[in-house]
């Protein structure tokens, strides 16, 4: 399905440079481009016009595009890198003779134009839908209680390494497509080249890997048998553009035996997603005499009579591609290990949170874990795994809340028919109507994100832009000394989000005077309520009143 189309406009009395436009059918990906952010912008006209969008440059990273910005020219050659991406279609308008020409994406738009350029493509942000495009079909999960959190943690280090990436992504696990390399997949969008990876856990990390569990034929249950991991890829590698197969284990390979089959023993590729520079572990890939075609042939006979397999692929030519893809991670770190190692990538992304403190990694794999035992099967990509350490910025903040041990006789209502933006005034204070808010939010089934208004004003703004995935319905904004421009952008972000997803709310905690309501009061007028609401010793609980007399209770280093 065609979500935008580009038009191309060619004149050819003025330079080799072209004027991109933009008709929006459905949304519209920002992207990185060029050094630059790029994003549909109103241009002339109204919104049911139709060419009624450009791309325009971004004023800041969280600011409108701006028409005086829209004319910047792209180079010809820059013009097919765009062409290859997702669900644009390029109409090309010859201002000369009046043509027109249309070009469907593909990657021969390339050309000789270097593929590594293509790099400099990055969508930003993602307007997510919940169709099948985000899904998979997942197994039921049947890894021990040790493996599953070795596996979680495999998947959390490349998670956390692909934020870092300067492509888009595809995060799976569990994958009912992927044979016998179900535990993580990797794809790198938009060509979808895939990265299949088994993990296995030892308990004893003094066990080794022998020639003999290499070439096992005994059951298909052999964690180690190359002949069940060689059917398992040819059975799958319709499904995939296989890039590489990985076994990972935290436990060493015993090379008496196969030195003269090892192709090579080296450390982790530094592109690797489960690279970190402190992790000491061997990879291996192996010579094709590794696999004799007598191992072959016993274990389709003994495991696999059943899968209809024809014996013809058992080829040194198979064999070559199989292993050409196949490597080996030993003493990959033991789970303890892991732990140390998610909490130094959590510090090396490019998120500006506070995520230093010592509980950072316990947030982070807790999460990771309900992604794992969801049985719904969701891709990870780039923008949900930023979603998720909004996420869990928000939940910080309720937590913090919530163990102020203050409970309310009458929680408030939070939503009336047909509102879209409750704003609530303060009376003094803020702090008690946030925990109000918070406690009567999490009585719902509803998801909810929660800007703290004493975090840093760039982590509030990320907070924010986690509002545009679809399963959050509640945001509460409760902003303390925003620049008056950033309320601008925040004003017009809320207002796009609001449009695009009707399901979607608003709560405002701000006093009267402030900027923001007063921007979105303009444009829901009929759909914005405003509640003054100042909160009493009385509006407490008979327990909460009690606890307020004997002590003072500290939140943010400030007493309430």
């Amino acid at each position: 399905m065609v979500s935008s189309i580009i038009l191309i406009l060619v004149d050819t009395h003025g330079s080799k440079d072209y004027l991109c436009k933009i008709n929006l059918i459905g949304l519209m990906d920002s992207l990185e481009f060029n050094g630059h952010s790029w994003a549909p912008c109103r241009t002339y006209q109204d919104e049911y016009s139709f060419f009624h969008a450009v791309f325009g440059q971004r004023s800041s990273n969280f600011g409108p595009y701006k028409d005086l910005d829209a004319k910047f020219r792209l180079e010809s050659e820059e013009i097919p890198m765009i062409a290859t991406l997702e669900n644009v279609k390029i109409t090309i308008y010859n201002v000369d003779d009046n043509t027109v020409r249309t070009v469907e994406p593909s990657d021969s738009h390339l050309g000789d134009y270097p593929l590594e350029n293509r790099e400099f493509i990055e969508r930003v942000t993602s307007v997510y839908e919940e169709t099948s495009n985000l899904k998979y079909n997942k197994l039921s999960g049947s890894a021990g209680i040790k493996g599953g959190l070795y596996q979680v943690n495999l998947l959390t280090i490349v998670l956390l390494n692909g934020l870092n990436a300067n492509f888009n992504w595809q995060l799976s696990t569990e994958n009912s497509h992927s044979g016998k390399f179900d535990d993580l997949v990797f794809q790198v969008l938009p060509h979808k080249c895939a990265f299949l990876l088994q993990a296995k856990h030892k308990k004893n990390k003094k066990d080794k890997i022998t020639y003999e569990n290499l070439l096992s034929t005994n059951s298909k249950k052999d964690d180690f048998s190359l002949p069940k991991y060689f059917f398992s890829y040819h059975q799958i590698k319709n499904k995939f553009k296989v890039k590489e197969l990985y076994i990972c284990t935290n436990v060493d390979i015993q090379l008496d035996k196969m030195e003269e089959f090892v192709e090579s023993k080296e450390g982790l590729a530094r592109d690797s997603m489960l690279y970190y520079d402190e992790v000491d572990c061997d990879c291996y890939t192996f010579k094709s005499a590794i696999l004799p075609k007598s191992k072959l042939k016993s274990y389709l006979e003994k495991n696999l009579q059943d899968k209809n397999i024809n014996p013809d692929i058992i080829t040194e030519e198979n064999v070559q591609d199989f292993l050409d893809r196949f490597r080996f991670i030993a003493n990959y770190p033991k789970r303890g290990d892991l732990d140390a190692v998610i909490e130094k990538l959590i510090v090396r992304t490019d998120f500006p949170f506070d995520m230093k403190s010592k509980d950072s990694p316990k947030y982070v794999i807790k999460k990771m874990i309900e992604w794992f035992e969801d049985e719904k099967g969701v891709y990870h990509t780039k923008a949900t795994a930023r979603a998720l350490f909004s996420e869990i910025v928000s939940n910080k903040l309720c937590e913090k809340l919530q163990n102020c041990g203050v409970s309310f006789k009458i929680n408030l209502p939070i939503w009336n028919e047909g509102d879209r933006i409750l704003h609530i005034v303060p009376y003094k204070r803020s702090i008690l109507n946030m925990i109000k808010v918070c406690l009567a939010l999490q009585e719902t089934d509803e998801q909810f994100l929660f800007v703290n208004p004493f975090e840093d004003w760039q982590i509030q703004k990320r907070v924010i832009e986690a509002f545009w995935m679809p399963h959050y319905t509640d945001l509460v904004v409760c902003l303390k000394g925003a620049p008056n421009d950033a309320v601008e952008e925040i004003g017009s972000y809320i207002k796009t989000i609001l449009r695009k997803r009707s399901y979607k709310k608003v709560i405002l905690i701000a006093e009267e005077s402030d900027k923001l309501p007063a921007t979105l009061k303009r444009v829901y007028r009929g759909k914005f309520r405003r509640v003054n609401e100042s909160i009493t010793f009385s509006d407490l609980t008979e327990d909460s009143q009690r606890k307020v007399l004997e002590k003072v209770i500290q939140l943010f280093h400030k007493a309430i």
